[in-house]
């Protein structure tokens, strides 16, 4: 009886111990394979300059529209205030315009905030792909002179 059980302990022993070395060497294969030697060429960027900067002046564009109707809307908001006590029969159009006014101010800002982080974002990714690509050209290659930074217009909010 005994005899039966060390005999299943070994045989148990040895099932375990080769399962581990099949996980072992699937997980190594696939570990290989996937972070291995085939990497792809090298990274084009130049290419990748350029996206960036076409996405960073469609970021300026946004923000200059959501800007200009941000205005709009503030002017706007004025004169809806100022007239709403004048006529009674119209005050509650009227709250109801301004209210949707300010919703809509109010999201455009956030809107704006945002752009504003993303565009402050894309100058640090631009600076980080003007360094790398002076790092890939040699000093006396004639590297290109890096281009100042535009700052990114600060903007105040209106009191209400």
């Amino acid at each position: 009886m005994e005899a039966d059980q060390k005999i299943g302990q070994k045989s148990m022993t040895k099932a375990i111990l080769i399962m581990s070395v099949i996980i072992f060497a699937v997980g190594f294969g696939l570990g290989f394979y996937i972070f291995g030697y085939h990497k792809k060429a090298s990274t084009d960027y130049k290419q990748s300059l350029r996206e960036v900067i076409d996405y960073i002046d469609s970021l300026e564009k946004e923000r200059n529209a959501l800007s200009d109707r941000l205005k709009a809307f503030e002017t706007q908001r004025e004169p809806a205030q100022l007239g709403a006590g004048a006529d009674v029969s119209q005050t509650a159009a009227v709250q109801q315009r301004l209210e949707a006014l300010e919703r809509e101010n109010a999201s455009l800002r956030s809107s704006m905030i945002q752009n504003q982080t993303l565009l402050q974002e894309n100058y640090q990714l631009r600076s980080r792909v003007q360094a790398l690509e002076g790092g890939m050209n040699p000093q006396g290659a004639g590297a290109a002179a890096p281009q100042p930074q535009p700052v990114a217009p600060q903007t105040t909010t209106a009191p209400r």
